[in-house]
């Protein structure tokens, strides 16, 4: 199972989400493939450093961490879908990285559901998917 992680998803487990940190390292422990973006780290790296207010070298280190265990990729598409312009980058990656899903609490995004053949779902429906799978 391949899945992109919206950024809040990565923010809600720096803030001590347990529902969002078990997603996370089950993507750490090779569980699902997380996928990402270049765009999607750099922009996870701002909201740690400028929106919640960690040093340069925390979120460095959680920029490492991800990057070492992600599957990294540059998108090969642009997309201009999503209403809120900004989440278009992870339709982007989640196309071009073969992903089944993305997974996120923007309602930008939930509210597509579906994009190719991509789904949107949420933090708790991703992990009783990923719970009930062998």
């Amino acid at each position: 199972m391949r899945v992109v992680f919206d950024t809040n998803v990565f923010v809600s487990a720096a803030l001590g989400s347990r529902m969002a940190r078990r997603a996370l390292v089950m993507a750490y422990r090779k569980r699902v493939t997380g996928v990402i973006s270049y765009e999607a780290l750099v922009e996870l790296t701002t909201v740690l450093r400028g929106g919640i207010g960690w040093d340069d070298n925390l979120a460095y280190r959680w920029h490492q961490r991800i990057s070492s265990r992600f599957h990294m990729i540059h998108p090969s598409v642009q997309v201009d879908v999503c209403r809120d312009p900004s989440d278009d980058k992870f339709l982007a990656c989640a196309l071009s990285g073969e992903a089944d899903y993305i997974v996120s609490n923007d309602h930008d995004l939930l509210d597509l559901k579906e994009f190719a053949s991509v789904k949107i779902i949420t933090l708790i429906e991703f992990l009783r998917i990923v719970e009930k799978a062998p």
